[in-house]
């Protein structure tokens, strides 16, 4: 995990600070690039086999990317809830020692 010890005050900031939701971020772009190639792939080689329109490529050229979409938007709300948490946290300690030294 990743510390944030200089005390950032906005999200921005803070986000620099910890590259395992980067991390999260960088996966969740890299499978929306490759499920787009893959769909692209699928609907070039499925969806017209023999010069004939095949509704089963059809669907599946779909749901690959259908697929693809949802675990891009799932992996980024994961990380930004992370992200959130954190941030959140940080703060609370910081308005906690902030009390405590009064």
């Amino acid at each position: 995990m990743g510390n944030n010890s200089n005390g950032a005050t906005n999200i921005s900031d803070f986000i620099r600070d910890y590259n395992d939701e980067n991390v999260l971020f960088r996966v969740a772009d890299i499978l929306l690039k490759v499920g787009i190639v893959c769909a692209i792939l699928c609907a070039c080689t499925l969806i017209y086999v023999g010069g004939s329109f095949n509704p089963t490529g059809l669907v599946v050229t779909i749901f690959v990317l259908f697929l693809t979409v949802i675990f891009w938007g799932m992996l980024n709300v994961l990380a930004n809830i992370s992200l959130s948490l954190k941030f959140l946290n940080q703060r609370i300690e910081n308005q906690i020692k902030k009390e405590a030294s009064k």
